[in-house]
């Protein structure tokens, strides 16, 4: 996912508004990732805990366009 936001981002047809936008949800993507793997002052999510990590997975499907 990361990869391919970092080719979309530099793309000529994207606007400013969705460049930042794009920059926006990497962020969002890392933090997540961090929550599920216990980085970055996050407490790891068991794998028996699916229900956080179930969450945490639908939240990012769902997320505003």
């Amino acid at each position: 996912m990361f990869r391919a936001l970092d080719i979309a981002r530099p793309c000529r047809s994207i606007s400013k508004n969705d460049s930042i936008g794009i920059v926006r949800f990497k962020a969002t993507l890392k933090e997540r990732q961090d929550e599920l793997a216990g980085r970055n002052g996050y407490v790891r999510v068991a794998d028996r805990n699916s229900i956080l990590s179930n969450y945490v997975v639908q939240g990012m499907e769902q997320a505003d366009e």
